[in-house]
């Protein structure tokens, strides 16, 4: 279970940070 929502905090990490770069373009 640990692992699970370890993915889905960087998953929603990796989504932030992604948005973050393509709204700097």
């Amino acid at each position: 279970m640990m692992g699970h929502l370890t993915d889905f905090g960087i998953a929603t990490l990796l989504r932030k940070f992604l948005l973050m770069f393509l709204d700097s373009i």
